[in-house]
């Protein structure tokens, strides 16, 4: 009897997320935001400024894993996946994209291994500890981002919530290890274990609860053969989509150094929640983008994405007006003291932010359009043009000028973009 109530307790919970899920949603990322910007200040305050560029690096290179995971598995989880109708063909491609997942995340780590094998510079593993911690915290932050992407296209809120839930306990509990012991716990290597254990939690606190598909059945390959064409079109974007908004972690590295990367990305973490709340926005909202547009309900379609680009420019803008009326108090106490030029990056970031939303925005929709053959093309075009600028700035003058190069490619994709969402309906409704 005790039982049974306990199931009715969880499927009444399960029924009241599942009634108000963007709601639910929104919070949990409002907290992820939170406590990311919780776990960067720690990181600034307890790491060296070139220790905390080392974080920043390795930490952009597993955003780009994740993104090649989400061109090649979580979109087409949410694209392909949830608007189809259940049954046999739904769950191979279930199990088609589960299967492509493992072998992703096998081939990232073994290339992971391979360069810091051959790499010489500074920011190289240099310990066992090291060297070990880096491609398990790739292949842990991976399968978390899988995990996630399968409740969003299930839209299992309390499962979402669960895995969550396990990371932010797990993760707060070592951050609080590091502020206790900075002398023993306050090195980089120490952050990635930290981070990785919190993956891990957050995977045993659902383990049983999502169903498990079969990994590499007979025919698995020719289920996503069916989408390999769009897909690729997707991988293609996300390599110049990485370009495009993350080339100068890369480029200040080698044109500088180590810690003036450091300076840019600790402005920019000041702006990590507006981003993370658009990140909520894409995941909840994507899979009913597609469902709308694969309806045929434009209408509804181009109202979603008009409300999430007006709130994203908003969104920036309110924030921005905070972190300035604020300033004072975030450069001694978030920023540490550490970085003296750091007001000159506050105006290219919150510009290069606003542009960057609306472009992410417009983008998701297009996505769930699946106009990835376009995005590809958009983003090439970015991509090139944000290498190019960030390169002219950074030899013309110094590192503080870096983000209004990137803007410059954001700019020329948003533009495209732009342009191909106004002209998509009428495309549509001739076709």
């Amino acid at each position: 009897m005790i039982g049974g109530a306990h199931r009715n307790v969880l499927s009444g919970v399960g029924a009241l997320l599942a009634r108000y899920r963007y709601a639910a949603v929104a919070v949990d990322q409002i907290l992820l935001s939170l406590f990311a910007f919780v776990l960067n200040v720690v990181l600034l305050k307890v790491l060296s400024t070139t220790d905390y560029g080392i974080v920043t690096l390795w930490v952009s290179i597993s955003l780009f894993t994740i993104g090649v995971q989400n061109a090649l598995v979580t979109t087409p989880l949410s694209v392909y996946v949830t608007p189809a109708p259940a049954g046999k063909e739904k769950r191979a491609m279930e199990e088609s994209l589960a299967s492509v997942n493992i072998a992703l995340v096998i081939v990232m780590v073994a290339i992971e291994v391979l360069v810091t094998r051959i790499a010489g510079g500074e920011w190289a593993p240099r310990t066992a500890t090291a060297t070990v911690a880096i491609p398990v915290f790739i292949a842990a932050n991976l399968s978390r981002e899988y995990y996630r992407g399968i409740t969003f296209s299930r839209r299992d809120v309390s499962t979402l919530l669960l895995n969550d839930g396990g990371y932010l306990v797990a993760t707060a509990g070592g951050l609080t290890v590091m502020i206790m012991w900075p002398q023993r716990f306050g090195g980089w290597v120490d952050a990635f274990i930290m981070m990785t254990v919190g993956c891990v939690l957050g995977a045993l606190c659902i383990h049983g609860r999502l169903e498990r598909r079969m990994l590499f059945p007979s025919g698995w390959f020719h289920s996503y053969r069916s989408i390999m064409g769009e897909v690729g079109w997707s991988f293609v974007g996300v390599l110049a989509n990485h370009a495009q908004a993350r080339s100068y972690v890369y480029l200040v590295t080698a044109f500088a150094d180590l810690n003036a990367l450091a300076a840019i990305a600790g402005v920019g973490m000041l702006f990590r929640p507006v981003n993370l709340l658009a990140t909520a926005w894409e995941r909840s909202a994507r899979p009913d983008l597609a469902t709308d547009f694969a309806h045929g309900k434009y209408d509804v379609f181009d109202r979603t994405i008009f409300k999430a680009v007006l709130a994203a420019m908003v969104g920036s803008l309110v924030w921005y007006l905070v972190l300035l009326a604020g300033w004072s108090v975030v450069e001694r106490q978030v920023l540490a003291g550490k970085y003296p030029e750091a007001g000159r990056l506050l105006l290219p970031w919150v510009v290069t932010t606003s542009i960057s939303l609306v472009r992410y925005v417009i983008g998701i929709g297009l996505q769930a359009a699946r106009e990835f053959r376009f995005l590809a093309h958009a983003q090439i075009f970015g991509g090139i043009a944000s290498l190019a600028a960030v390169v002219i700035v950074l030899l013309w003058r110094d590192y503080t000028w870096t983000l209004w190069g990137i803007a410059v490619g954001e700019a020329c994709c948003l533009t495209l973009l732009l342009i191909r969402l106004r002209t998509m309906p009428k495309k549509l409704i001739r076709e």
